[in-house]
């Protein structure tokens, strides 16, 4: 939903449950590390989609399944495990 994408189609049930800590700044400024919980599900965009970042996310793109980033400012455990389990799900 952080994409902007409207008419995204949900498939099925959710592929992932997620739980990782994430670092927050509250009202006073000040960062902190709080658990953050996923319920990760696979989404179809229409053809020819643009993605549309909101104040939510600090960046987005597309990335093929071969070409995700890694590394230190790369894709996290998080997000490398959700394309694992996309690409099982719909390969199916």
């Amino acid at each position: 939903e952080e994409s902007g994408i409207e008419s995204l189609t949900l498939l099925g049930a959710p592929v992932r449950l997620d739980r990782h800590v994430v670092m927050c700044k509250g009202p006073d400024g000040q960062r902190s590390a709080l658990e953050h919980f996923d319920v990760q599900w696979v989404a179809l965009a229409p053809p020819h989609s643009a993605a549309i970042r909101s104040s939510e996310s600090v960046d987005l793109d597309w990335w093929p399944w071969a070409d995700l980033p890694t590394g230190p400012s790369g894709a996290d455990a998080s997000v490398v495990a959700l394309v694992a389990a996309a690409r099982t799900h719909l390969s199916q």
